[in-house]
């Protein structure tokens, strides 16, 4: 994550993770968590960038503008094959991130195979 944008990309994550029923408190865990921050200083910190975070545009707007990469990004992980996505993992430097990348990829091709998911 860039540091010139990293409260915003918190601010949608867990807004994200809100809408879909996680609890203020979970969502802050999860993203902290995902940054490799689990402490609850950690938690402190995040909670309270979140509640004092004032998005730049419309709150719809911006998630709007996320929700419609994240459905781009899905729809190109189900229909490349699976020798491209190990492609583009490869480009990314740190393992933790391309070990998430490529778990968050193929469950994404699997819900679809399965249909679970659109």
């Amino acid at each position: 994550m860039h540091g010139s944008d990293l409260s915003l990309r918190r601010y949608v994550a867990i807004e994200a993770l809100r809408r879909w029923g996680c609890p203020l408190k979970s969502a802050c865990i999860e993203v902290g968590e995902r940054l490799g921050k689990g402490s609850q200083e950690a938690f402190d910190v995040i909670k309270s960038g979140y509640e004092k975070f004032r998005p730049p545009y419309a709150e719809a707007q911006l998630l709007r503008a996320w929700d419609e990469d994240f459905l781009w990004w899905k729809k190109w992980v189900r229909g490349e094959p699976q020798s491209t996505i190990d492609f583009f993992a490869t480009r990314i430097p740190d393992k933790g991130q391309r070990d998430r990348f490529l778990a968050l990829a193929s469950g994404i091709r699997k819900a679809h195979i399965d249909g679970i998911a659109p």
